[in-house]
């Protein structure tokens, strides 16, 4: 069995290793970097994703951010009563029910996701290091594939 060690992320493969634990592996380091690279930035972890979130779908409800995010409404509620304590977002009123609130970024926070959308792609840069165009495009049709198989097994149960 062939060891495959990643140095000071502490994460080791071995050939054979079942697909998920590799999967989770890479996943974890991945996600070791990208916390290290976003504290750098001095941006949260559990921000990047949910900033990011918020950028691609401006003034989205809450409660939809919680579903997207597979995030629970007090979690959520907790990261959006952050963000906005950190003057990132701005929570508004719906206009259609007063009770529901949609989320904006400021412009504090636009120059966050930018800074944050610069760190992800130079992870993404490492993490694709080496690899042609149709490598990257057989990885992520396999992780596709790989993701409808288990989706679709939970279903069943």
């Amino acid at each position: 069995m062939k060891k495959i060690e990643n140095g000071p992320h502490d994460c080791e493969l071995r050939d054979g290793m079942p697909l998920g634990m590799m999967l989770t592996k890479v996943a974890h380091c991945n996600d070791n970097v990208i916390k290290e690279e976003l504290d750098a930035i001095g941006a949260q972890k559990a921000f990047g994703g949910v900033l990011m979130h918020i950028a691609h779908h401006d003034g989205i409800m809450q409660s939809d951010l919680a579903k997207h995010m597979n995030f629970t409404a007090p979690t959520i509620s907790v990261t959006v009563q952050k963000l906005e304590e950190n003057g990132y977002i701005v929570r508004e009123a719906d206009v259609s029910d007063q009770r529901k609130f949609r989320i904006r970024l400021t412009e504090k926070g636009i120059e966050m996701t930018e800074k944050i959308r610069r760190t992800f792609a130079k992870c993404e840069n490492v993490l694709a290091k080496g690899f042609s165009d149709e490598e990257l495009r057989t990885i992520r049709a396999l992780l596709i594939k790989m993701y409808t198989n288990i989706s679709e097994d939970k279903t069943k149960e």
